[in-house]
């Protein structure tokens, strides 16, 4: 039995060692995002500087790239849904990131697919899943609300009417999807 509860303590050693190395990079990439919400933030003051803001913005993008590769080296994809908690918020903020600098951008929404080539990942590795790129993308409306206040207040008219037929259009896809 003593040998039986020694190979159980090395196992939750080990699986203690990868948690503690994993806070240590999505600490990292907490910063990264925190940095890069705060970058994007500044479009609610300055509008006419939207287009530079988003490029410094896409500037840190390899950062992510970097650590989702980093995550991949630690846990070995055979363990993804063991420790999936450990990032999921941060890939979560990392998509609202993307696809809101997108929006500014472009006046669409960043699919699924496009966010996954940004992060990167092996092609067996870690994979933005469907559930957390909706979680990413929902946190978009709040952000758009707030933006169209802000253009009203800086006299900008035009951009509440593009907020506001951006934000049907994806109420009516989800509404037309949601029963498959």
């Amino acid at each position: 039995m003593e040998t039986l509860f020694a190979e159980y303590n090395q196992e939750l050693q080990l699986s203690l060692n990868i948690k503690e190395n994993l806070k240590v990079h999505t600490r990292e990439w907490e910063s990264t995002n925190r940095k890069m919400t705060g970058l994007v933030q500044q479009v609610h003051t300055r509008f006419q500087e939207g287009e530079s803001i988003c490029e410094k913005v896409k500037e840190i993008y390899p950062q992510i790239t970097g650590y989702v590769q980093e995550i991949e080296e630690i846990i070995g994809m055979e363990s993804y849904y063991r420790y999936n908690f450990c990032w999921r918020n941060q890939i979560q903020r990392t998509i609202f990131v993307m696809a809101y600098v997108h929006w500014l951008e472009t006046r669409e929404l960043l699919n699924h697919q496009e966010i996954q080539k940004i992060i990167g990942g092996s092609e067996n590795g870690l994979q933005v899943e469907v559930e957390d790129y909706l979680t990413g993308v929902s946190y978009i409306t709040g952000e758009l609300s707030r933006l169209c206040v802000n253009a009203v207040i800086a006299k900008n008219y035009s951009l509440p009417g593009e907020i506001s037929t951006f934000a049907k259009e994806l109420h009516k896809y989800v509404a037309n999807n949601s029963d498959s």
